[in-house]
């Protein structure tokens, strides 16, 4: 399936540049040659978004299904898709792209000093500090948005008021679950590496259980 995605993003992003080269070729202006390219790229991003949602949403209705002691159901994938699914892709397309788009402009700067100061002199892991604490405010409001019912932006603004007060613990199932993923191809060797995708999405799983039991039991 993973191979089958990328064969597919690939082949969008070919035929747009070919076609770019071929435009860039005929009217002599490397710019309008661009045109394509970015757009072969925004589709690309599209369709890994899409999909992605796809699984994230279904999972985690899988998994507040299970969380509620009901029985596996599978018809408990689909149910979820159709009811949270667009509301998802709108607020992660329509919005929350555009959000995280200003808000990286607004500290270009700031982030830019931060990373070659503090990131470079701590190895890395005030890096890893800004990132825990963007999840711990942002990370996981698909999660809420499905076990409240609540609308896609009511549910970022619900994030960001529970990991504004609850970051620390945010920030430590952040730490394990990307130190878990960031080496697994340091457990298994190059099987690990080609295993990486499924055991990732077995391991998110997981720390999607512990972030949602997390939410319900801390949350405002």
């Amino acid at each position: 399936m993973v191979t089958f995605v990328l064969s597919i993003i690939v082949a969008v992003v070919i035929v747009f540049s070919v076609i770019g080269v071929v435009i860039s070729a005929e009217f002599g202006n490397i710019f309008l040659g661009l045109i394509p390219l970015i757009l072969g790229l925004t589709l690309s991003g599209i369709i890994i978004i899409s999909l992605t949602l796809i699984f994230e949403i279904g999972t985690i209705g899988l998994i507040i299904n299970a969380l509620n002691g009901n029985p596996y159901d599978f018809n408990v994938f689909k149910e979820t898709l159709s009811k949270y699914y667009l509301r998802a892709f709108g607020t992660t397309m329509g919005g929350f792209t555009i959000i995280y788009s200003i808000a990286f402009l607004i500290l270009l700067i700031p982030i830019l000093a931060y990373m070659l100061t503090i990131g470079l002199l701590s190895g890395g892991w005030a890096l890893l500090l800004l990132s825990g604490y963007a999840y711990a405010l942002t990370g996981y409001w698909a999660l809420i948005m499905i076990d409240s019912h609540k609308g896609g932006f009511e549910s970022i603004g619900q994030n960001i008021r529970f990991g504004a007060k609850n970051w620390k613990i945010m920030f430590l199932i952040f730490f394990f679950h990307t130190m878990l993923i960031s080496n697994l191809p340091g457990y298994f060797g190059f099987v690990g590496f080609l295993a990486s995708f499924l055991i990732s999405a077995v391991i998110g799983t997981v720390f999607k259980t512990v972030t949602l039991l997390t939410y319900r039991r801390y949350r405002l």
